[in-house]
């Protein structure tokens, strides 16, 4: 019966998560590849003078609810050091972004979030910059 419940509260916490995240059709073509994500991903670092400094360990799409071939890549790189940038570039629109993560975030904070807009493999920007808090 302990089991039974473990089970019931494991599935009342994960189902609301599982239901914001959506995955990509295999049968469309994302708008955007995953090599063009990667020219995408280097043009933005380069306008931060990182381009050199982080190297991609892996990389997401996802989809939107109704499954239309909308959703976004993200990029994970990390540093030599253990600091992280995430990359996220929108399929349909000309937003994206990256996501700082030093690598003693979870003590010290201070993430941030460079905004860019983008046309084609063209990026501009940046175009905001946000600190976390």
């Amino acid at each position: 019966m302990k089991t039974l419940y473990i089970l019931l509260v494991f599935m009342l916490v994960v189902a609301p998560t599982r239901a914001s995240l959506y995955g990509y059709p295999e049968n469309k073509k994302p708008k955007i590849s995953l090599s063009d994500a990667i020219v995408i991903t280097q043009a933005m670092l380069k306008t931060k003078g990182h381009d050199q400094k982080y190297h991609i360990v892996r990389a997401g799409l996802l989809g939107d609810e109704k499954q239309t071939g909308d959703g976004a890549w993200t990029l994970y790189l990390f540093d030599a050091d253990g600091n992280q940038v995430w990359a996220h570039i929108q399929l349909r629109q000309p937003s994206c972004s990256l996501n700082y993560y030093p690598n003693d975030y979870s003590k010290n904070g201070g993430g941030r979030e460079v905004y860019f807009e983008r046309d084609g493999l063209k990026v501009a920007g940046p175009v905001k910059e946000q600190k976390s808090p």
